[in-house]
């Protein structure tokens, strides 16, 4: 086992650990020889898929909850997909032509 240390400076964690993985995935590596960025980088990957699942675990929870509330299944499908629609196109995200 080989173990290379780095420490990083005016950079954020997930650009360094993407070059790193990019470096690593040119390398020319002989059978049985694997390489794993561990660290921050692993840490900060393992929490964003775990904040993923809680994401759309409090989704459906909410969506249960709506359908219960309603007594529908279709209306809080609607309610779900008109109030951020709504606040896209009124927060200036519409398409507009570009001003001249």
């Amino acid at each position: 086992m080989v173990e290379v240390q780095a420490n990083v400076a005016h950079r954020d964690l997930g650009a360094t650990a993407a070059d790193v993985q990019k470096a690593v995935d040119k390398l020319d590596l002989p059978e049985g020889v694997t390489v794993r960025v561990r660290g921050q980088a692993e840490s900060m990957n393992a929490a964003f898929s775990n904040m993923g699942l809680g994401m759309i675990l409090a989704l459906g929870l909410v969506y249960l909850l709506l359908v219960i509330l309603f007594q529908s299944w279709l209306d809080p499908l609607i309610i779900a997909v008109a109030v951020p629609a709504r606040w896209w196109a009124f927060s200036g995200c519409w398409p507009s032509p570009a001003p001249p």
